[in-house]
Order: C-alpha cells, then structure tokens, then sequence
C-alpha cells in the first residue's frame, strides 16, 4: 500500500487514493489519513522497501517483481541487478519487469 502511495505522490494524484476531506471520519482516522499525506514520496518508498525485504518470500514471483519496483523508485539499482539474476534462475519461464496485476 505504501508503495502505491509513493507512485501517487509522485504523479501528484494522492487525493485520488486518500481522501483529503475527513471530518466527518473518527480521529484514529484522521490521524492515518493525514500521516500518508505528510510521508514524502522517499519515506513512502523507503518504508515499502523495508516491509517488502522483510516478508520477502523467494518462491513467489510477484514478490521479486514487486521489490523490483520498489529498488527501481528508491534508486537501489545494484540490487535491483542481483535481483533480476536470482529472479531468472528461479522463475526462468516469467519476466520481472510484467506486474502480474497490470
């Protein structure tokens, strides 16, 4: 989710997935809707980042596929080399850069 934040935020359509019109929600909500407005696009990434390498499981492709995205908008390009390897000697039949959603 925080990804799909972060892509948001950088093509300026946030108000497209968050709401930015809440008083009417209770405050717990508030204070969540307003925490994914405050998060710069870096955080966003950079917590998505986090979430992903550590629930990383490398029997499922829509993971390398999705930590691909990820080192793509944080800049990881290195990784995202090292990635692209292990992806294809695990998955040789699928493309890394095919989300299977889109």
């Amino acid at each position: 989710m925080l990804y799909e934040i972060a892509l948001a935020k950088n093509d300026k359509r946030l108000p497209v997935y968050v709401r930015n019109n809440t008083y009417q929600y209770p405050d717990e909500t508030r204070a969540l809707n307003n925490f994914f407005y405050n998060l710069s696009i870096a955080e966003a990434a950079e917590i998505s980042y986090l979430f992903a390498k550590k629930n990383f499981d490398r029997k499922n492709s829509a993971h390398y596929k999705l930590l691909y995205k990820i080192h793509q908008l944080t800049n990881r390009l290195a990784q995202n080399k090292e990635l692209k390897k292990e992806f294809r000697k695990t998955f040789p039949e699928e493309n890394i850069t095919r989300y299977p959603d889109k």
